[in-house]
C-alpha cells in the first residue's frame, strides 16, 4: 500500500480520514494521481470509498485532472457495488461532464 491509500485507510465509514488533505497534495504534484488511483482496486472499501471522495474534491476544482483517468473511474462505476463508492463516482462524473 503507498503512502497516499495509508493515509485514507482506518477509522469508520464516517470519516473521510484526509481526503481533502491528499486533495490538495495531489494537485499540487499532479504525478501522485498515480498512486491514489490504486485506490480504486483495493479490496477495502473504506480505502475505495475515500479514494472516490479525494477523487470528487479534485474533480470540483481541476477537472481536468479526472478527465485524464475517466475511463478508470467508468470502469470502477461498473465493478465497484460498494454503495458510497458509487455515490462519490456519480458527483465526480457530475464535475466533469
Amino acid at each position: 500500500m503507498n503512502k497516499l491509500l495509508k493515509k485514507l485507510s482506518g477509522g469508520d465509514l464516517r470519516s473521510d480520514r484526509k481526503g481533502s488533505e491528499i486533495a490538495e497534495e495531489v494537485i499540487k504534484q499532479p504525478d501522485l494521481l498515480v498512486e491514489l488511483i490504486e485506490g480504486l482496486e483495493s479490496s477495502n472499501k473504506i480505502i475505495r470509498m475515500r479514494t472516490t471522495h479525494t477523487l470528487k474534491v479534485i474533480s470540483r476544482t481541476h477537472p481536468q485532472m479526472i478527465e485524464e483517468i475517466k475511463h478508470r473511474l467508468i470502469n470502477s462505476v461498473h465493478k465497484d457495488e460498494f454503495p458510497e463508492a458509487r455515490w462519490h463516482l456519480a458527483q465526480i462524473f457530475g464535475n466533469i461532464y
